[in-house]
């Protein structure tokens, strides 16, 4: 169900709400009612996220020479193309 609520310049100023967001209503743990702003994720949210989860970080990115070399053991020697689509 969606609805439109009025909010109090003042207001939306302490909360960082701004005209026209979706709110999130949620209970804190003293159980009072808090009302954020919905946010769209930006990766820098999304690793900050994961890292407070305590997932390990994805290990390094390969070097032009790392790849090459793993593809040539791959491939094995064998006549065998490796292509890829980059859209």
């Amino acid at each position: 169900m969606w609805g439109h609520l009025g909010l109090h310049g003042g207001a939306r100023n302490l909360t960082l709400v701004r005209a026209g967001d979706s709110l999130v209503w949620r209970l804190d743990e003293d159980g009072r009612l808090v009302v954020e702003p919905r946010r769209t994720s930006t990766l820098a949210d999304v690793r900050a996220a994961i890292a407070a989860a305590g997932v390990p970080a994805p290990p390094r990115a390969f070097t032009n020479a790392e790849r090459d070399e793993a593809t040539g053991q791959a491939l094995n020697g064998s006549q065998q193309k490796l292509v890829l689509w980059i859209a």
